[in-house]
C-alpha cells in the first residue's frame, strides 16, 4: 500500500520553463512502464530513446525528443513542446529521418495547442493525456509520480486563456518569465 500522507513536489524536477526536463521525466515513466503509452498510441514498443540526433540535420540542436522502438525498428516519433512552437519544417525533417515509424505525434499542453496545419501523418498528443494514462499505471512509483504531476500541472504552467489578466504577473524573475512565456505561447497558438 502506498502512503499518500506526504506530497511530492515536482517543481524542481519539471519546472514549467524546461521542456527537456518534462521530456526526461516522461521518458523515465515510459521506460519504467511502457503499457500506458502503448495503450494510448495503440502500438507496442520495447525501448525509449531521448534526444535522438536527426540524420542530415543542418543544426546540431536538431534532435527528436522521444523515439520509441520495437526490435530495433522505429515505431513512434514524438516531438515534445511546452512553451515553444514548431520550427520551420521541423516535422518534415523528423519524418524524413524516421520514415518507417507507425506513429508521429506532437506532445503539447491542451491549453496551448500546436498548429499542425494538416501536416499528415502528424497528430496531436497532450501532456495531460499522457500524464493521466500514467496515473493508472500498475507500477506504484510511476502512478504516484504521475498523480503528483497531474495535480501540479496548473502550478507548473499557469493557466492562460481569453480571460487572463495580462499584467497580473509575479514579481519574481522566474515567475515573471514563466507567466510571460505561457502568455506568448497561448497567443501563438
Amino acid at each position: 500500500m502506498v502512503d499518500h500522507s506526504w506530497s511530492i513536489d515536482l517543481s524542481f524536477v519539471v519546472p514549467g520553463s524546461n521542456e527537456n526536463r518534462w521530456s526526461d521525466l516522461a521518458a523515465t515513466l515510459i521506460s519504467t512502464d511502457p503499457n500506458p503509452l502503448a495503450d494510448l498510441l495503440g502500438l507496442e514498443f520495447d525501448s525509449v530513446h531521448r534526444e535522438v540526433n536527426v540524420v542530415g540535420a543542418t543544426k546540431r540542436s536538431d534532435r527528436l525528443d522521444l523515439l520509441l522502438r520495437r526490435d530495433g525498428k522505429d515505431v513512434a516519433v514524438i516531438e515534445a513542446k511546452l512553451l515553444s512552437d514548431l520550427g520551420p519544417q521541423q516535422l518534415d525533417r523528423y519524418q524524413v529521418a524516421f520514415p518507417e515509424a507507425q506513429a508521429y505525434r506532437v506532445l503539447h499542453l491542451a491549453q496551448i495547442p500546436v498548429k499542425l496545419r494538416n501536416i499528415e501523418p502528424w497528430e496531436s498528443l497532450t501532456w495531460e493525456a499522457v500524464i493521466d494514462a500514467y496515473t493508472r499505471s500498475r507500477h506504484s512509483w510511476v502512478s504516484a509520480t504521475a498523480q503528483a504531476w497531474a495535480g501540479q500541472l496548473e502550478q507548473l504552467i499557469p493557466r492562460v486563456g481569453p480571460d487572463t489578466v495580462w499584467n497580473d504577473v509575479p514579481d519574481d524573475a522566474q515567475g515573471f518569465e514563466l507567466a510571460l512565456r505561457s502568455r506568448v505561447a497561448w497567443l501563438s497558438a
